[in-house]
């Protein structure tokens, strides 16, 4: 069994595969709330046990949070 894979700090970096290396700079619980606060591109980082969202701050210049997956699923 593989170990759980640890949950990124504001602050910390990140390789995803379309923005390459970024900077951790929010975190949230809920996607609805990272939304809400602007971050709505995503990174396509897979199966992990959170997403890394962006949004744009400025022309070319854009900002990146931590999203946790929802591990139960909707009914």
């Amino acid at each position: 069994m593989s170990a759980m894979p640890k949950i990124p700090s504001i602050g910390d970096y990140i390789h995803t595969p379309r923005f390459l290396k970024v900077r951790i700079e929010a975190t949230f619980a809920l996607m609805e709330d990272a939304t809400a606060c602007g971050y709505t591109e995503p990174t396509h980082l897979y199966d992990l046990p959170y997403q890394v969202m962006g949004k744009h701050y400025s022309l070319n210049h854009m900002r990146f949070a931590v999203v946790l997956n929802d591990p139960l699923p909707k009914r």
